[in-house]
């Protein structure tokens, strides 16, 4: 939890776990900055199912991501 807590100054430590827990259960946890389109597609239906994103609405991968970036972190 340290490793992150700093990049989320304005939220509490229990709702920090809980948010880390549910990103675990869902399988999303990232390991590496590096973002796969098929990532992208499984956020964007968790948002279409909890009704925040429209269907209609769904963005292509090259229209968001610079994998670039992803690739040149360490």
């Amino acid at each position: 939890m340290s490793a992150i807590e700093p990049f989320f100054p304005a939220v509490n430590r229990q709702a920090l776990l809980a948010g880390v827990a549910r990103y675990r259960k869902l399988n999303i946890w990232k390991s590496t900055p590096r973002i796969e389109p098929s990532s992208l597609e499984k956020l964007q239906d968790i948002l279409v199912q909890g009704r925040v994103l429209e269907r209609s609405k769904r963005v292509k991968f090259a229209d968001v991501m610079r994998p670039d970036f992803g690739d040149k972190a360490k």
